[in-house]
Order: C-alpha cells, then sequence, then structure tokens
C-alpha cells in the first residue's frame, strides 16, 4: 500500500466522512478484499480526526460486515468472493452477504421467540401483535410486528439480539434490496397468518410460519443465493 492514501478530513459529522473514504477506496481497488488497515493510531493520522471518531467509524463498518477484525492481526477488508448484480460495488456486495448472515441468525431466534409468545403472552402484547401485523406498508411496521413478538417471548435475551438484527437490517437497507415490490408485500403479509397462530397459542403453527417467512424472505433478498 502507498505511504499515504487517505485524505485528511475536516467537516462535522467525521465518523460519517471516515467511512465514506473507506468505503470509497475499498470499491475503488485501493484497498483490497483482506488487506489489513494501518495501525488505528496511524490510520486517525492519515485521516485528521480523533481516535474516537474512527473507532465509531470502523463500528459501523465491522456491524456492517465490511470490516473484520483479526485477533493478533488488527482490522482488515472482509476477504469475501462478491455477489449480486455485475454493477454493484464491492462494498454493497458485502453488504448483502451480511444481511444474509442476519437472516440465518433470525431463522434461528425468531421460531423460538413466536413459539414462546404462544405460550407466554399476555392479552395487551397479543393486541399489539395483532395490530401491528395489520401495517405492513414500511420498514418500520415490519420492525414494530416482529419486535412485538420478541416482547411477548418473555425471554430478555432472544428479545434483545432480535432487536440487535432488526436495527441493524434497517441500516443495511433490506427493504430496498427485494427483487420486486410484490415479494415485499408478500412477506408482509404473512405476518397475519403468524399473528393468527399465536393468538390461537398454536407453537407449532406459529414457529412453522415463523420458519417459513424467514426462508420466503432470504429467498426474495437480490444476490442472495
Amino acid at each position: 500500500m502507498a505511504d499515504r492514501v487517505f485524505n485528511r478530513i475536516n467537516i462535522k459529522r467525521l465518523h460519517n466522512e471516515v467511512q465514506h473514504q473507506i468505503r470509497e477506496l475499498i470499491d475503488s481497488g485501493i484497498l483490497k478484499p483482506g488487506q489489513t488497515l494501518p495501525p488505528e493510531r496511524e490510520l486517525a493520522e492519515q485521516l485528521g480526526v480523533s481516535r474516537n471518531s474512527l473507532r465509531e467509524a470502523l463500528r459501523v463498518l465491522e456491524a456492517r460486515g465490511i470490516i473484520v477484525t483479526r485477533h493478533g492481526v488488527g482490522r482488515a477488508v472482509r476477504d469475501v468472493q462478491p455477489t449480486g448484480s455485475a454493477d454493484w460495488s464491492l462494498t454493497d456486495s458485502i453488504e448483502v452477504i451480511t444481511i444474509n448472515e442476519v437472516l440465518d441468525a433470525r431463522a434461528l431466534l425468531e421460531p423460538r421467540a413466536a413459539e414462546l409468545a404462544c405460550l407466554r403472552h399476555t392479552d395487551e402484547e397479543m393486541r399489539e401483535i395483532l395490530d401491528a401485523a395489520k401495517d405492513h406498508s414500511s420498514w418500520a411496521d415490519t420492525i414494530r410486528f416482529h419486535n412485538a413478538i420478541a416482547a411477548a417471548a418473555h425471554h430478555v435475551v432472544i428479545e434483545q439480539l432480535i432487536n440487535h438484527q432488526l436495527r441493524l437490517l434497517e441500516e443495511l437497507r433490506q427493504r430496498d434490496r427485494y427483487r420486486s415490490d410484490d415479494d415485499a408485500h408478500t412477506l408482509t403479509s404473512d405476518h397475519l397468518q403468524i399473528a393468527a397462530a399465536i393468538e390461537r397459542r398454536d407453537a407449532e403453527a406459529a414457529r412453522s410460519l415463523m420458519q417459513k417467512h424467514l426462508q420466503q424472505t432470504h429467498d426474495s433478498i437480490d444476490g442472495l443465493s
């Protein structure tokens, strides 16, 4: 790598500008998959930002799967094979891979959450699930529905993990990556069936419907196999 490939940054919201510059360097091929970034102190000096601003930027890039931390080596560009459309940037492609991995994690947690919600939901929680299932025009409605089920499961760790995964998918713009608007509508309409199974406390059906829903979500994301 050349001695200096990073440009000093001199404007507000520095961590966003740090992210932007690192993404551009990856997409332009100056930073390559698997390549290690300079040590934190050196990188902060090249960019002309505080280490706190740098750390916040790197935290976001790590959450998106673009940067990884290797024990004993440091931070590096994630070394993956590009996926998706040929005109996608490398960072877009990496983010779709991250979406796939988050969906894998959701497939482990949310069927169990639906099952527990059948057994543990209160009347008030059930009303929230049903109300949320009726509204599915936006990503916020989707988050509300899945978070309502997670809350009704009365399992603190599962609820926190699901909330975190949904926030990450929002940042990764999952809803913008469906192959068609019809796919998005079909997926969110599944919520009514899941809610009905939870209301009648049919744990087996709720679990199965949630598994099917998440698999269909995976299949509907552009660039996922």
